[in-house]
């Protein structure tokens, strides 16, 4: 099972792109050819046609083969399946020749198809015929005697009796179930012309074109389906860490503005503390200079009361500061 990370190599679309867009242009060539699209009919119901015509030939024939199988009636059922659904070929087959000798103009050029509608019609007509006798030689036989087909068959023998059946002349029953044979395969003949192209080439290129377009439509649907499930799960990856940068930024905000407030809230103290830094100092000066008797030193009365404010916030700040790095280091 790929994965939509492991890029479209790993999915087999561009392979089953190529072989989609070969047999795009291999139908393109063939309808440019023929010069039409493709037309072909009854395409579902042609096989559930061809069935009903194969179980049709089973109820016609099985009057035929019921007096070798008196005793055992589903067996002449089974033959005479067997028998509908080799008529229900050999009808396919002769619609389909009939059909792709329609494709090009000339004796020559279809000589293939009409001999083998020749042999297929020899062979359905040989076969509808016999089936025909035998209905005959059953009706002969049941009036003439009361003796088993078995019976005559083992006294007679198979070549004789053969034989006999081929001397029937057919009747009104016989000639009745062989035109009801001829018109269940002329109807399979029909349904399969109509259901073929004349060009034998066409109807398997639409297929394989129709092949490798689902087969490409269904890996690009994949492979769109598994990017977008991983594209929402690195969408809902970025979205968490959106909100752990916002969640970081209302953190970083707060912390500014209680040191701001804090900032605030210590100011007077601050203030405090240097006027009395100064009115301390001021009183040092006045005590040295009347201790003296000369000149006063030349720092008296230099004391700026706003740098040593400044300085005195530098101090805690800096005093705060060490006290975090301690406490980050417990």
């Amino acid at each position: 099972m790929w994965s939509a990370d492991l890029g479209l190599e790993a999915t087999g679309i561009p392979d089953r792109a190529s072989k989609f867009e070969q047999a795009q242009a291999q139908e393109r060539k063939i309808a440019a050819d023929a010069g039409r699209p493709l037309r072909i009919h009854v395409r579902w119901l042609f096989i559930p046609i061809m069935a009903m015509v194969a179980l049709a030939e089973v109820p016609i024939n099985a009057l035929a083969f019921e007096t070798f199988f008196q005793e055992a009636r589903g067996i002449a059922v089974l033959i005479s399946l067997v028998i509908g659904i080799i008529l229900a070929f050999l009808a396919h087959i002769t619609g389909l020749n009939l059909k792709r000798a329609t494709h090009k103009e000339g004796l020559r050029a279809n000589l293939k198809y009409y001999v083998g509608v020749a042999i297929t019609l020899c062979i359905v007509g040989v076969t509808v015929y016999f089936i025909a006798l035998m209905r005959d030689y059953y009706l002969q036989f049941t009036a003439a005697t009361s003796k088993s087909f078995a019976e005559i068959l083992a006294e007679q023998g198979v070549g004789q009796t053969l034989g006999q059946i081929s001397n029937v002349t057919l009747t009104s029953n016989g000639l009745g179930l062989m035109v009801m044979n001829i018109l269940v395969f002329f109807v399979g003949c029909v349904t399969s012309y109509f259901r073929h192209d004349a060009h034998p080439d066409y109807e398997a290129a639409v297929r394989t074109r129709e092949k490798w377009q689902k087969k490409f439509d269904r890996a690009k649907s994949r492979y769109e389906g598994e990017s977008a499930t991983t594209l929402r799960k690195f969408d809902e990856k970025i979205g968490g860490l959106e909100a752990q940068i916002t969640a970081t930024d209302k953190d970083l905000e707060d912390l500014d503005r209680a040191i701001a407030l804090a900032n605030d809230e210590g100011a007077p103290y601050i203030r405090m503390v240097a006027a009395r830094v100064r009115e301390r100092l001021q009183e040092y000066e006045l005590a040295n200079v009347r201790a003296r008797n000369g000149t006063q030193p030349n720092c008296f009365s230099t004391l700026d009361a706003e740098a040593l404010e400044a300085k005195l916030r530098a101090f805690v700040g800096a005093s705060d500061n060490l006290a975090g790095v301690g406490r980050a280091a417990e």
